[in-house]
């Protein structure tokens, strides 16, 4: 009878620990909202407004999966779900300072650069 509780534990622990490393996605109906979403960020004429949407898209879908907390803080505890965490970062960044800073220029180059970061961040959760 021990020998099948310990089977039966360690079966448990490593199903929980799979359950656990399995990488979550968007499914149905949070996935079409989230590419909903997405699709309005190109519709923006001004390239920093584009960068703002994009980081809005990324902290809905941070927010989809259950995650809590200002993008900058989900960045710091789940970052390492995403396949390119340090562009996310500077676009990030990049968005703080278009919110932050009166006046700011952003360049099309910059704006594309950003935007390209979230799109390949929120992507990875379709």
């Amino acid at each position: 009878m021990d020998i099948l509780g310990n089977i039966i534990g360690v079966l448990f622990l490593f199903f929980a620990i799979m359950y656990l490393r399995k990488k979550k996605t968007l499914r149905g109906y949070a996935k079409k909202r989230i590419e909903t979403l997405w699709s309005n960020v190109d519709t923006h004429e001004y390239p920093a407004q584009k960068v703002l949407e994009a980081d809005k898209v990324l902290h809905a879908a941070f927010k989809e999966l259950g995650c809590k907390g200002d993008l900058g803080s989900l960045l710091k505890r789940h970052g390492s779900r995403l396949p390119n965490l340090d562009d996310v970062w500077m676009a990030h960044k990049l968005r703080n300072r278009i919110a932050h800073d009166a006046g700011i220029q952003v360049s099309e180059k910059d704006a594309a650069r950003a935007v390209q970061a979230f799109r390949r961040a929120v992507y990875s959760f379709l």
